[in-house]
């Protein structure tokens, strides 16, 4: 009996001694268990941070092209890309100055500061990241980005239940194994205490590394998780900006190539992508070649970035422009191994740059024609009262010197070369578009024949003319005789250009020249036009000799065989009738040189007739003669009063009033238009007609431009300067007979 009770009792005690063994098993797990839990929230909060920090790079590489642009549109998109992550709360990017450009905020989030240098404080279970935004080694601003976490009470009270369920399962099964074991083996409870030491020792060394080897199981997953997150945030961004993503193997020179990198290229699913670098050079154009090539080996001999900007052909022949930014990869040697980068389609924005230059060059020219334009005209002003002034004299004299042969032919020798500086000075206010138009409403095709007729005679035998007149050609508004001087000058520079002789081809046709036609010339506008063309067969011209065939002065022919004016004269009138020049040229095919009219409204042409013959006998009439030029105020008296007229001067409108309100009568009042002390030659006409209606008047000018002012009936004249003897006479006598007020 007491050998019972003593086994009972030790069985007992083996109980006991195996609860209590439980118990502390228990308290130990749930030690380890919490461990465990602390040492997984501070993994988890590590790999968190990671994981937004990655975000935050790719966001930064992500819009450093759309900051580099100021696409502000293009650095939205991508910060809203980021909404497909849920635990992304807040995204913003910044320039230098902290000035918030783009943002994304998750319904209920507290929004980022429009200042980066102030974002409100991190709530809990929250991290924040601000990472720069760099192009190269320049920094262009920087992004924010907040995401949120489960809070730790809730994972740890997570964790508690599962271990306290974990650890009472561990007391029950232990428990049970022991009133077990102690019931049914209590012999074995008689083990060595070594061979329980080392079991014990065995298990824990297995539950450590089993434990172990499920942690690194764990953060395995996580990590690949992480890295395919990355991988597709980072492909829809560069989607969403239509970006393209590239890989060089700097060893085997291999190509690795997105899909959008393959369109850049105009490469589609008919044509294999590159394999390498040589089948990529195809896709370059073959200008570019050498330029991309020492620019990807010069990044992957020094490590650094790639960036080039060049042209690709596309396997149509489509020419397009790419930009390709990257930079080298290192191993963990730090050798260079490959390089990696994206590319972008800049073939718009080439185009736009281009053709804005074009524009700009087009302003440039026009500007400097008519400040050439300007020059000339006021220089070839000056000079019609200079020759005004010899012509008069010259032609007085000339009536002095009947019976003296020697001097009389050496006045005339001089007058003459001043009629021929008078010609040279309608050049130039050809050249400055001031030349005097009489426009009417011509038809060319009626015209046209005769002037061949013309042509033929001074072109010669070796010249073939041949015309083509467009059908039902619409009548234009022009100036018939520059038209004439027109024709004659294009005929005779496409003479010069066919030394051997040649073929010439003078057409017309009716043009419409549209809005993308006006929209590459700033000069010209869109509208009706007649053409008038001229063909040769001639040397032709290369491009820098048309960009400058319309200067004044500029001429490739030898010295004395051209002044430069030609093409320039011709290009005054065109601008001035409200048309347009164009010339193009092959060299060694010939020249078509193509003047546009404006289409004229009126239906029936006008008829040209002789004027009526003027009798240029003396008058006995007062002339008031107004002109601010001593010289060339004195030549008109002289000569009016050698007429037998009777004259009075003023050199300025006021004192041309004074004579007028003096009481002395006039027949005619004779005024320079352009004249100094606040009144034009047009004012004082109204205030000398306002004072005596009864007063005819004539003007003249040295300027081209004529103000019709209150002068619009159509029946005043001008006499043009410089003017010769037998011009002013007829003028004068020619208003003094008119019925009209002149």
């Amino acid at each position: 009996m007491s050998i019972l009770a003593k086994r009972v009792a030790g069985s007992a005690g083996s109980f006991t001694s195996v609860v209590t063994m439980a118990v502390a098993m228990a308290v130990g797990l749930l030690a380890v268990g919490l461990t465990m839990a602390v040492y997984n929230e501070n993994q988890s909060r590590a790999a968190k941070l990671r994981e937004v920090t990655v975000q935050a790079d790719i966001l930064a590489g992500s819009v450093s092209a759309a900051l580099a642009f100021d696409d502000l549109k293009l650095a939205q998109e991508y910060v809203e890309a980021l909404g497909v992550n849920p635990d992304v709360e807040v995204a913003g990017v910044y320039d230098l100055t902290g000035k918030l450009l783009a943002g994304y905020i998750r319904t209920g989030a507290t929004p980022p500061a429009s200042d980066s240098a102030r974002q409100p404080p991190l709530e809990p279970n929250h991290i924040a990241v601000s990472r720069p935004v760099t192009q190269g080694m320049t920094a262009l601003g920087s992004v924010y980005l907040r995401s949120g976490q489960e809070p730790f009470a809730r994972r740890a009270a997570r964790y508690g239940g599962i271990g306290l369920l974990v650890v009472m399962a561990a007391l029950v099964v232990i428990v049970l194994g022991a009133s077990n074991a102690s019931l049914a083996d209590a012999h074995r409870k008689l083990k060595t205490e070594m061979t329980e030491r080392e079991g014990a020792e065995e298990a824990l060394r297995i539950s450590r590394e089993l434990e172990a080897a499920a942690q690194i199981e764990i953060a395995t997953q996580r990590s690949r998780a992480a890295v395919r997150q990355s991988e597709q945030q980072l492909e829809f961004a560069l989607n969403a900006g239509r970006l393209g993503s590239w890989s060089i193997d700097l060893g085997s020179w291999a190509v690795t190539a997105s899909e959008f990198f393959l369109a850049n290229l105009g490469i589609t699913s008919d044509h294999p992508p590159p394999a390498d670098i040589k089948a990529l050079q195809n896709y370059i154009h073959p200008d570019d070649h050498d330029l991309h090539r020492q620019a990807v080996e010069r990044a992957g001999k020094d490590g650094g970035e790639l960036e080039i900007e060049c042209r690709t052909v596309s396997p149509q022949g489509q020419v397009r422009w790419i930009l390709m930014r990257g930079r080298a990869v290192k191993d963990e040697d730090g050798v260079v191994r490959r390089m990696a980068g994206i590319s972008l389609d800049t073939t718009a924005r080439v185009q736009d740059q281009t053709e804005r230059r074009a524009m700009e060059e087009q302003l440039r020219q026009v500007q400097k024609l008519e400040a050439i334009g300007q020059l000339t005209g006021g220089v070839a002003h000056d000079f019609n009262n200079l020759l005004g002034v010899i012509i008069g004299n010259l032609d007085m004299l000339l009536d002095t010197l009947k019976g003296d042969p020697d001097r009389l032919e050496l006045t005339q020798g001089a007058l003459s070369a001043a009629l021929r500086g008078a010609e040279l000075t309608k050049r130039l206010l050809a050249v400055a578009r001031q030349q005097p138009l009489e426009t009417l409403v011509i038809d060319l095709n009626e015209r046209l024949p005769g002037m061949v007729t013309m042509l033929q005679r001074t072109l010669g035998e070796s010249i073939h003319i041949s015309t083509s007149l467009g059908e039902n050609l619409w009548l234009a508004r022009a100036d018939p005789a520059r038209v004439e001087d027109t024709l004659l000058n294009l005929s005779i520079n496409a003479r010069d250009a066919m030394p051997n002789g040649g073929s010439l081809v003078i057409e017309t046709a009716n043009v419409t020249l549209d809005e993308g036609f006006a929209a590459a010339r700033s000069e010209v506008t869109p509208g009706d036009y007649v053409m008038l063309s001229v063909t040769d067969t001639g040397v032709g011209m290369p491009p820098e000799v048309i960009e400058r065939a319309t200067e004044p002065f500029y001429t490739t022919k030898p010295p004395g065989k051209g002044t430069g004016l030609g093409l320039s004269m011709i290009y005054g009138f065109a601008k001035q009738s409200g048309g347009h020049l164009s010339i193009y040229s092959e060299v060694g095919t010939g020249t078509t040189m193509r003047l546009y009219l404006p289409k004229a409204a009126a239906q029936a042409a006008a008829i040209l007739s002789p004027p009526d013959a003027i009798e240029l006998g003396h008058g006995g009439e007062t002339i008031l003669v107004v002109d601010d030029n001593r010289e060339l105020r004195m030549v008109a008296v002289r000569r009016l009063r050698s007429l037998g007229y009777s004259c009075q001067e003023a050199d300025n409108g006021p004192n041309a009033l004074a004579l007028l309100e003096s009481g002395q009568s006039f027949d005619l009042l004779f005024t320079d238009i352009g004249l100094p002390d606040g009144l034009t030659g047009y004012e004082l006409a109204d205030l000398a007609v306002a004072h005596q209606p009864s007063l005819k008047v004539l003007f003249t000018t040295g300027y081209a431009k004529v103000n019709r002012h209150g002068w619009d009936n159509g029946t005043y004249r001008v006499l043009r300067k410089p003017y010769r003897s037998d011009e002013l006479a007829e003028s004068i006598r020619g208003v003094l007979d008119s019925t009209a007020q002149a």
